[in-house]
């Protein structure tokens, strides 16, 4: 059985996933300032956490998908 959790744990919870929120935010910023301004028109940015269960890769790596409306699709994943 669970304990519940208490009002210090539960916004400790909410400020790490603002934070994560943040980041990702500003990952899909850069993404799309790095684009060209002339193909950045209707591109789509994806970021998720990976978590690697291998002991010799990182616990977390970070995957950024980049989709274009022409169907090209760029993915590229970052070891953290």
């Amino acid at each position: 059985m669970f304990l519940p959790k208490n009002d210090n744990t539960i916004a400790q919870d909410r400020s790490a996933e603002q934070a994560r929120r943040e980041g990702y935010a500003n990952i899909e910023s850069w993404v799309i300032e790095a684009i060209p301004v002339e193909i950045r028109r209707g591109v789509t940015v994806s970021v998720q956490e990976v978590v690697c269960g291998d002991p010799e890769c990182a616990p977390i790596d970070v995957a950024v998908c980049i989709l274009f409306p022409r169907c090209v699709i760029f993915m590229l994943l970052l070891c953290i």
